[in-house]
């Protein structure tokens, strides 16, 4: 084996440093830098985190909202159909009370533009419920869009009655296609039923297709 036996063999070399202060400026700053950085990491997870969980609220909070608003229509819907059942011959004024006195169409309560009531009425059948619908205060009730059809679905109890319900008085809902599906889906299962996206009747113009012939 070969050994070093030369000056200094044993022994480290030494380095020497020029300028020390300065080396402990550059450590501090570095290290300083460094913690910084992770002050800054730590305070974007926080921050993330305190987003995250205000987003989670914010969604429980929507989500709590739409159930309740479904909710309430699903109890509007349950307490015509008991009304209905009770008095099949049932009257506007009848109706509208009836709504009044259960708070469904109070405005802290109702979240929705209105709660009506349509019937199912053949050809046969039509003039005499127009007939009958002016007697109660609606003189000038028509169902519509015209047209000679078989069967009709008229609204023709809408509360609150104000003058954007009052548009939608006497339309058959039945002659739009999503509408159609949806009641007929209802009236298969018996159980509430939801739409997809509609043209809300009551911000057209109103009566637009009713016609003034008998």
């Amino acid at each position: 084996a070969t050994r070093w036996q030369g000056p200094g063999a044993g022994t480290l070399p030494r380095v020497k440093i020029k300028n020390p202060d300065r080396l402990l400026e550059v450590l501090i700053v570095t290290i300083g830098g460094v913690a910084s950085l992770l002050l800054a990491l730590l305070a974007y997870r926080y921050y993330q985190y305190q987003e995250r969980t205000r987003f989670d609220g914010l969604g429980r909070e929507v989500t709590e909202s739409i159930r309740e608003r479904f909710s309430r229509t699903v109890d509007a819907l349950v307490h015509v159909r008991a009304l209905v059942e009770v008095h099949p011959r049932l009257t506007r004024e009848a109706f509208r009370s009836y709504l009044g006195s259960a708070g469904i169409t109070a405005e802290e309560r109702l979240g929705m533009q209105g709660v009506g009531y349509s019937i199912r009425l053949t050809r046969g059948q039509l003039r005499a419920q127009e007939k009958r619908l002016r007697a109660e205060g609606i003189p000038d009730f028509r169902v519509w869009p015209v047209g000679e059809r078989q069967i009709y679905h008229s609204i023709i109890y809408l509360e609150p009655l104000d003058w954007r319900n009052r548009r939608a008085i006497g339309y058959d809902m039945h002659t739009e296609p999503i509408r159609a599906e949806t009641m007929d889906r209802a009236e298969k299962t018996g159980e509430p039923a939801v739409s997809g996206r509609t043209t809300v009747l009551n911000v057209a113009p109103p009566f637009a297709e009713v016609s003034n012939s008998e």
